[in-house]
Formats: C-alpha cells, sequence, structure tokens
C-alpha cells in the first residue's frame, strides 16, 4: 500500500552522487535509514571518509567566503582543485509532497564545521537553509569586522551564520541573522525511525550502557 521500510549501508560514491542533487564524491560509504509511504517519509544520510568535489550548493558557499578579506579564517582557497574532505556529514530529514524539511544537518571535515535546518522542494528545486559554521582556524576569527557576521560569545563558540537560498543549480550565499540552529545527534535520529533489527541492526553501534538503559525499558 505504498509504505517502506529502508535499511542500507556501505553505499559506495557512484550512489552518493546519484542520490544527492549535481554532486560528485571520491571514496567513501553511505549509510541510509528511513520509514514511512512514498510521498511521506522520514530518513537519515550518513556519509563516512569522502571528499565532495562538486555540489553548487556547497561551490556557492566555498566562493562567499574565499572571495571575502575579513571572512579569511574561513575560507579553503584550495577547495577548488582538491576538493572538500568529509570526516562525516549526518542528515535527519522528513519528506512530504516533493518538499524535504532538513530538521538535522551537521557536517564534520578537517577544516570546518557545519550545522544547518532547512528545506528543499524538489518540484521546484528550489532550497532555504540556515547554516551555522565554525572553522578549526577560527582563533582569529573574533577579530572580523563585519557587523552581524560573529556571534558573541566564547572563543570556542564563535562562528558564522550564512544564509543559502535560491535554485538547487546556483543558490544564492549571504551572511544571515543570527538564529539558535539545534541539531539532533546522529544516534536519536536513527533511535527515532525504530527500524527492525532484523534488516541489519543500526548503523551506528550503541555503547553498552545506552543498550543496557534500553534493555530495561
Amino acid at each position: 500500500k505504498g509504505s517502506f521500510v529502508l535499511d542500507g549501508k556501505d553505499l559506495n560514491d557512484a550512489f552518493m552522487g546519484a542520490l544527492i542533487h549535481n554532486s560528485k564524491f571520491q571514496g567513501g560509504a553511505m549509510s541510509i535509514a528511513a520509514k514511512g509511504m512514498l510521498n511521506e517519509f522520514s530518513a537519515v544520510f550518513e556519509i563516512k571518509d569522502t571528499l565532495l568535489y562538486e555540489m553548487a550548493t556547497v561551490n556557492n558557499v566555498m566562493a562567499f567566503l574565499n572571495t571575502i578579506p575579513a571572512l579569511v579564517t574561513f575560507s579553503l582557497p584550495e577547495f577548488d582543485t582538491s576538493g572538500f574532505p568529509i570526516d562525516s556529514a549526518v542528515v535527519g530529514m522528513k519528506y512530504k509532497d516533493k518538499v524535504a524539511d532538513i530538521e538535522s544537518l551537521e557536517v564534520f571535515s578537517p577544516e570546518i564545521y557545519a550545522k544547518g535546518q532547512g528545506t528543499i522542494d524538489f518540484s521546484t528545486k528550489m532550497i532555504d537553509m540556515d547554516i551555522n559554521l565554525k572553522t578549526q582556524a577560527g582563533r582569529n576569527v573574533g577579530k572580523i569586522p563585519v557587523v552581524g557576521y560573529v556571534l558573541a560569545g566564547n572563543e570556542d563558540d564563535e562562528s558564522l551564520n550564512v544564509k543559502i537560498e535560491g535554485h538547487l543549480d546556483d543558490p544564492a550565499v549571504d551572511h544571515s541573522l543570527v538564529k539558535n540552529i539545534v541539531v539532533y545527534p546522529a544516534e536519536i535520529l536513527y533511535r527515532t525511525l525504530k527500524l527492525p533489527f532484523h534488516l541489519g541492526g543500526k548503523m551506528l553501534p550503541e555503547s553498552s550502557e545506552n543498550k543496557s538503559s534500553d534493555d530495561k525499558n
């Protein structure tokens, strides 16, 4: 009757590129968990140890950072030639009537940590996302003299907020107003879907402490 449960592991870079709009990856693996109806479902995607070297949204974000001298601590000048390395990326979303509500986006890279939320309308190919960026080299980010770019707070909490909106093939990127972004841990997202264990188990290993607690429940 149109309902499904999906549990996929160790999907390669060709699969990633085919699934994610106008993107190319080199190496790594993807895991997917999804549950619902064909026109309304919840899903979690996890990508590990890959190199992203083509995706309009990321390209435009990096171009934005690299062309503003004040944001030098966030820039990656070598991105165009070497790509963007990703240690781990997790996306939790709800999909309904061709619109994906990205409830949780978290990306760990050797250079930049990003978290975000927003929507993607696949019927019109329009995106509207708020992204919060932190840089590994951002110890001097407090010196950025651009009002509205930097959050007040401790050195470790200083970050940059950007707004991504427009067509997926060439979205506009600009600074955004400060907005609280809540990112849910991958373990919580997976448990929320409550996938049957007989489909292969959870994608993320659970600690013995958590397992003991779940057994009691």
